[in-house]
């Protein structure tokens, strides 16, 4: 049936819209008013300090007294409504899937088996998990306050109730005037440090019908699949002469009870709770924000966090609406005041003074306008819209905030009315006498416009903030990255680093589909490969352990050097240049990229391969090495691989390159006794398990999706201490090979290395990795991670390889590994205030700080229960794993996914 010729409603005519007009605006009852509606999104104020506070309130106070004109006739009114809206959380699976799609787009590519699998099974069933009634687990955070997936909503809406005396500019009609407001809106939101988009015609009337339809019983209470048969119509072709809006978004089943004084929409009672007065000044954010309860208590185990939105019950709309009222007309209400305050009773005294610190107050800019501020309530039935209304009284007290007592209302079914969007009429004395003036300082304090950090909205990584909202942002991606995609974790033992890096790697497995060379030393990841094999994926596990380690031959690419004839193709080292001090590593990277577009400095590489076996990585040693050293490791380099190519030879070993050097006595005499003891030096690497990494024939790494390995032995310290960098410089050499093949396929490459304390912080190492970060990293997108649970161990001479990362995470920290972190990285007193705030639950949640150019914000790592059960790496977790195994005959890995079960399972349990 048509809409247009469904039964009015009773209640159509009391609400204030006719229709929407040009797709973005309600036009008013009166035929004449229109109304925007913006999007607003809160500024993030989780452990922020207190003069990042003020000075954000500040910005809200020039947006609401320098946005709107003042009007004698027919004001501005701004009506500001904030909401949970947590049916829209699971709309995160569509945005994660879109972004796949998008990305895998890009390269002319589809998402593959493994995508559509981690997005629409794993992914799905853990937000649906969060969406459910009652959440996921307590928040102990929160004074064990439930704690699932939610999405915060905040819509402004402003308008002019144009009368005949109404004045506009000259030429303008109602929606011109409109749009011009609406830029500046636009723009005043922006330099408010807040971002707003205006809505679109299907966007508002999907609110009001989503509103005004909770339980339709044609579709047993689904509102979504009732508003998918009850589309918008986007066109006048689409509408009946009789097409009213007012009647297209109101239920039919809609009733009003004057003993209740609550409004039915399909059976569920509705009502509003207005404030009266303000007890007390409001402070910032004090309805929106999250605030510690003791200031004094802001970290560890006593800290308590409260934020009134999420403690009202399930349903409840905050609204606040201001009238931007002339303040010669406020003035004009002063002076009245003064003058009938003239007595010398201490109440005129105090009348007068109240009146000068008014008038003081304006001429500063601190203006006062007329508010409203009310909690619309919902509920299945009376008994619990009763109980709503007693725990909303009592909150908003505990926030100084006094209501009309329900009872007494005896215009709580009209208050209600004049609460929807578009619906408060200025021009109606017995409505302003309900509003009060305030502040305009307290007015921005009470504005819902303070909430949490939501990241930038791509979802690479996925975490939640405190309020169960989706924080989302991307490393990858060059819409979110500035300089690079490279990223450094830091989790301190027992922070879930390695649940996270699991997490991690699923996620921007299914997104990006990069090739992943995975460099770790405590076997965290050997069930996420098998899980990566079960899907489709092509994965390459390598052990480096004495008998079962391959081949990593060190200079081998040498031989790219030489062409068949013998003759030399690079004899320069951009590489060389920058580790000698002789070139700045910013120009070098610019010429470099002007002059080969990327390619790889294969002489740099080999000359730091054998620079670390003659000095060892020791301080002392490298202070020796002198650049007619390096002359003499060049020319040997060189030397032994024209020999071999001229040869005929597919291999060059480390051995060849040492007889090379040896052979250079004969013409460097003076130098023979420098040479006998590189040469001593570097023949430690050709005898025992070095022997079997670097002098044997071998192959580079293979095009696998992903790649682990295990660097066993080697991490274990002390005499394997250079053994560990050589390898892991000849492996980092062949993913930059592996790179540059594979460059123009669009696909990145991540080279992630857990316990980089252990692995990567030798000075000549870390050096070499800042070279290759800034030299190849964006041209041949390969990213360097790396993570870390001991900050401690990193020297001093790491400050230069940390600060090449963009992307810093860091997992639950204390004052002390605070102090580390700041060897390091300058942090802001935000920054500090912020990661002293994080906190964990044990098999709940970790906190953590993310820190880019482009977003900084706390968040929660929630994973499914698989991921947490892949990462499992402690003696108990193998052997409950061993248990399942011999129980039930089956793999480790479906024993793993057996603990995801359990997980999943216990945490639906705890909330039930």
């Amino acid at each position: 049936m048509k809409r247009g010729y469904k039964q009015r409603t009773p209640i159509s005519g009391y609400l204030p819209w006719l229709d929407i007009i040009e797709d973005d605006k309600l036009l008013l009852e009166d035929g004449r008013s229109v109304a925007a509606v913006f999007e607003v999104q809160p500024v993030p104020t989780e452990a922020r300090s207190k003069d990042f506070m003020a000075q954000q309130r500040n910005q809200i106070r020039d947006f609401i007294t320098g946005t709107f004109e003042e009007h004698n006739q027919s004001p501005w009114v701004i009506t500001t409504y904030s909401w949970l809206d947590s049916a829209s959380f699971t709309s995160i699976v569509d945005r994660v899937r879109d972004h796949a799609m998008h990305v895998h787009a890009q390269r002319d590519a589809v998402l593959d088996e493994y995508s559509n699998y981690f997005i629409d099974t794993i992914f799905r069933e853990h937000i649906e998990d969060m969406s459910r009634k009652g959440g996921l687990f307590t928040d102990p955070l929160a004074n064990d306050r439930n704690w699932g997936g939610s999405k915060r909503k905040t819509y402004m809406v402003f308008y002019r109730r144009h009368t005949g005396a109404s004045s506009r500019r000259k030429g303008m009609t109602p929606e011109r005037e409109l749009d011009t407001q609406c830029d500046r809106v636009h723009q005043m939101l922006k330099a408010a440090g807040l971002n707003g988009r205006r809505l679109k015609g299907g966007e508002i009337r999907d609110w009001l019908f989503r509103w005004f339809n909770p339980n339709p019983r044609q579709t047993q209470g689904d509102t979504e699949a009732w508003l998918r048969m009850n589309p918008y119509a986007h066109t006048e072709d689409e509408k009946t002469a009789e097409y009213d809006l007012s009647n297209d978004v109101m239920t039919r089943d809609v009733r009003s009870d004057a003993k209740t004084r609550s409004w039915y929409f399909d059976g569920m009672p509705h009502t509003v709770l207005s404030v009266e007065q303000m007890n007390q000044a409001p402070k910032i954010g004090q309805l929106t924000a999250e605030r510690y309860v003791s200031e004094e208590e802001v970290s560890g185990a006593n800290a308590r966090i409260t934020c009134l939105i999420d403690e009202l019950p399930e349903g409840s709309l905050v609204i606040t609406n201001i009238v931007v009222k002339p303040q010669s007309a406020v003035r004009k209400h002063l002076e009245k005041l003064a003058k009938n305050s003239r007595g010398d009773t201490p109440e005129a005294e105090a009348a007068r003074e109240e009146v000068d610190f008014a008038r003081s107050q304006i001429a500063r800019g601190n203006k006062l306008y007329p508010y409203a501020i009310g909690i619309a309530l919902r509920a299945a039935d009376d008994d619990e819209l009763d109980n709503a209304i007693m725990t909303v009284e009592t909150k908003l007290a505990a926030n100084g905030l006094q209501v009309i007592d329900p009872e007494y209302d005896e215009v709580r079914l009209d208050r209600y009315i004049r609460f929807l969007p578009g619906a408060y009429d200025p021009a109606l004395a017995q409505v302003e006498i309900r509003q009060r003036l305030a502040y305009t300082h307290h007015l921005a304090n009470l504005l819902p416009v303070y909430g949490r950090g939501v990241g930038t909205g791509n979802p690479g990584v996925v975490g939640f903030n405190r309020g169960g909202e989706g924080f989302l942002c991307d490393p990858l991606y060059t819409g979110d990255r500035t300089k690079n995609g490279h990223l450094f974790l830091f989790g301190p033992t027992g922070a879930g680093k390695s649940a996270t890096l699991v997490w991690l790697q699923m996620l921007i497995t299914a997104i990006h589909n990069p090739r992943w060379v995975v460099i770790e030393a405590g076997n965290s990841f050997n069930l996420l490969s098998e899980f990566f094999r079960k899907w489709g994926k092509s994965v390459e596990d390598i052990v480096l352990r004495p008998g079962m380690a391959p081949s990593i031959p060190p200079y081998k690419p040498a031989l790219e050097l030489i062409d068949s004839n013998g003759n030399l193709i690079q004899s320069h080292s951009v590489m060389e240049e920058v580790l000698e001090g002789e070139a700045e590593l910013e120009t070098a990277s610019k010429d470099t990229e002007a002059a080969d577009g990327g390619q790889r400095d294969i002489l740099g590489e080999m000359l730091i391969i054998a620079r670390l076996m003659v000095t060892g990585g020791e301080a002392r040693e490298e202070d020796r090495m002198s650049r007619s050293d390096v002359g003499l490791l060049k020319t040997a380099i060189l030397n032994a691989a024209r020999t071999a190519k001229l040869a005929g030879e597919q291999d060059l070993l480390t051995s060849d390159v040492i007889a090379a050097l040896a052979a250079l006595k004969s013409e460097k005499t003076e130098r023979a006794g420098r040479i006998d003891e590189m040469v001593e030096a570097m023949s430690l690497f050709t005898d025992g398990f070095a022997g079997e990494l670097f002098d044997r024939p071998g192959s580079e790494l293979p095009d696998a999706d992903f790649i682990r390995i295990e660097m066993g032995t080697l991490a274990s310290g002390g005499a394997n201490k250079d053994k560990l960098s050589v390898a892991y410089i000849s492996i980092v050499n062949q993913i930059i090979a592996r790179a540059q093949r594979t460059q123009r396929d669009g696909r990145p490459t991540i080279n992630l290395t857990d316990e980089a304390h252990v692995i990567t912080t030798d000075k000549l190492l870390a050096s070499y990795l800042v070279v290759v970060s800034k030299l190849l990293g964006r041209r041949m997108g390969l990213w360097l991670w790396q993570a870390t649970q001991n900050m401690k161990d990193y020297p001093d001479d790491a400050e230069k390889m940390l600060a090449m990362f963009e992307w810093w995470m860091c997992l639950f920290v204390d004052q002390g590994e605070l102090a580390n972190i700041e060897r390091f990285r300058k942090l802001t007193p935000d920054q500090r205030t912020m990661l002293l705030s994080t906190t964990k639950a044990p098999r709940k949640y970790t906190e953590g700080v993310i820190m880019s150019d482009t977003v900084q914000g706390l968040f929660r790592i929630v994973p499914p229960g698989l991921c947490l059960a892949l990462g499992q790496s402690e003696k108990e977790e193998k052997t409950a794993r061993f248990k399942l195994m011999q129980q039930h005959n089956i793999s480790e890995l479906e024993a793993a996914a057996m603990i995801g079960e359990m997980i999943a399972k216990g945490r639906r349990k705890a909330v039930a």
